[in-house]
């Protein structure tokens, strides 16, 4: 017999194969309507232990194919597990895998999901709302829910974060244009670009009912109403230029460290009421609001010298602007005026001076901080 691989071909011929192995062509008629004349028929069997790259095998239920790499894959299942009517294809139970064999959620796809841009996927069970496609997500009229589970909240245009929610530190905080927000809304700095304002607030009318905490913009006037539902004029645009002197008691201080209490010494001297903190010591701190234009100014301080007081530096918004200011003198002298020009101010509308008292004279006993007024001219 020669070993040479042999081409058959089989007509009409049913071939039973008891084991072995048959390599080479076989060529078989096409079936018909009559039974028992399928070209190949593989009997039921249970799968090889080991996959062998080329192997088909029947399980009775599927019809499986080994590939090069002994992978082995499902060619053809029972389809039993489905139901066709018409060009509708469907399941009634158990979840459907794309790139996974184990899929464990009804439709489970690991790869990506490719929708037109003019299609729409429903996230409801009917087709209306909610949706989402290329550029919309659109809710019905029931709550809507964007959770992050575990991290921040980005949401982006052109890759670039315009809203975020933080999750860390103190959860929570919002920020519009940075992703570093320190307070529960926190908004970027203006530029010299039109449009760039961080807060702008419409043209309407005021409500009927003040509202505690609501601010308004009546197109005039800018306003704010207190926790005692009081509007209150922020600002005002008939309010002509900003006032270019400001003068400030230092009974209406508001105190930021010692004693909370101002005691009133020499009611009526020249300089109007003289008043201190009733305990002194070092670090003592006030501060007070004015309205001034911007500019540069000279700013003053009437109070009175004595043995026992101390040195204080002052601060405009933050920046110190005289410091080592010495009240000390070796007998009591009121209305004393102490000045210091070329101080600058910044920007028009509200500020805030700050005295803090640093230290004293090496030769005061104490650092008493006794002041009738300061002002601006």
């Amino acid at each position: 017999a020669s070993n040479s691989r042999k081409t058959f071909e089989l007509t009409g011929i049913n071939l039973p194969l008891a084991g072995g192995t048959m390599t080479g062509t076989i060529t078989g008629q096409a079936s018909t309507t009559i039974a028992s004349t399928a070209p190949i028929k593989l009997p039921t069997g249970v799968l090889m232990a080991t996959p062998e790259a080329g192997a088909i095998e029947f399980n009775g239920t599927s019809l499986f194919y080994t590939n090069a790499s002994n992978s082995r894959k499902t060619i053809i299942f029972d389809g039993s597990q489905w139901t066709t009517t018409a060009t509708d294809i469907y399941r009634s139970s158990g979840n459907v895998g794309i790139g996974t064999t184990s899929p464990s959620y009804a439709l489970d796809v690991n790869g990506d999901i490719r929708l037109p841009q003019t299609n729409k996927l429903y996230l409801a069970t009917n087709s209306t709302t909610p949706f989402l496609n290329y550029n919309t997500f659109q809710s019905n009229s029931s709550n809507m829910t964007i959770n992050s589970a575990s991290g921040s909240l980005h949401l982006q245009t052109g890759s670039t974060d315009r809203l975020f929610i933080d999750s860390s530190g103190n959860g929570g905080n919002v920020g519009i244009g940075t992703t570093s927000p320190t307070a529960k809304l926190h908004l970027p700095a203006s530029t010299t670009l039109a449009s760039s304002a961080p807060l702008k607030i419409a043209t309407g009318v005021l409500m009927a009912t003040a509202e505690a905490g609501a601010i308004e913009f009546n197109g005039t006037n800018l306003f704010y109403t207190n926790a005692g539902n009081t509007r209150m004029t922020l600002a005002s645009s008939s309010l002509g230029a900003f006032p270019t002197m400001a003068v400030l008691w230092h009974g209406n201080d508001t105190i930021l460290a010692g004693s909370a209490t101002l005691l009133y010494i020499d009611p009526c001297p020249p300089s109007g009421p003289t008043a201190y903190q009733n305990a002194f010591a070092d670090a003592d701190s006030f501060q007070q609001t004015f309205f001034l234009a911007a500019g540069t100014y000279t700013l003053y301080v009437m109070g009175a010298t004595s043995n026992n007081r101390g040195l204080i530096d002052w601060y405009i918004d933050g920046t110190a602007v005289v410091t080592g200011q010495d009240w000390y003198s070796a007998g009591y002298t009121n209305d004393v005026l102490k000045s210091n020009g070329s101080i600058t101010v910044t920007g028009d509308g509200v500020h805030t001076l700050k005295g803090t008292v640093n230290g004293k004279n090496g030769s005061s006993s104490n650092y008493a901080m006794s002041l009738s007024r300061m002002y601006f001219k």
